[in-house]
């Protein structure tokens, strides 16, 4: 018995080892390309796409079946920011849900559905430091 437990012991160790900074394929079948500046606006004022923090998804047999998380980062005030996507989001074919404010400083989450499609985007405003933090999110609804 003791050995068994011991044995059992040393794979969980190699496997959580081997697993350790590997990342992980994309889905088989899935897609990872997705047009952020075509369906949802990016703010002025030199925003950088943070890939290393974003992933997307796009299902092979639709393409209106998508889930995608995108960060972005900049220089601007949080309230021009809410007031860009309020304007922007309505030329892009998406309607204003709701916006809920944070119990945090300086953060907003907004809430858009797309008029056509069953997708909702929730866009989060949040200001770390001396930046602005966007995150993005896209998912069906």
């Amino acid at each position: 018995m003791r050995c068994a437990a011991g044995f059992v012991s040393v794979i969980l160790l190699l496997c959580g080892i081997a697993c350790v900074g590997t990342p992980l394929p994309p889905l088989p079948g899935y897609s990872q390309k997705y047009r952020l500046d075509e369906e949802i606006p990016i703010p002025p004022g030199g925003y950088q796409y943070l890939e290393s923090e974003s992933f997307t998804y796009i299902s092979p047999t639709s393409d209106s079946l998508r889930v995608a998380e995108l960060h972005l980062v900049g220089d601007t005030r949080v309230d021009e920011i809410v007031s860009f996507y309020e304007r922007q989001m309505k030329l892009h074919n998406y309607e204003f849900i709701e916006e809920v404010p944070s119990k945090v400083a300086h953060k907003v989450s907004l809430l858009f559905k797309n008029r056509t499609e069953n997708e909702e985007v929730r866009i989060e405003v949040e200001r770390k430091g001396t930046r602005v933090h966007i995150k993005i999110d896209v998912y069906p609804t």
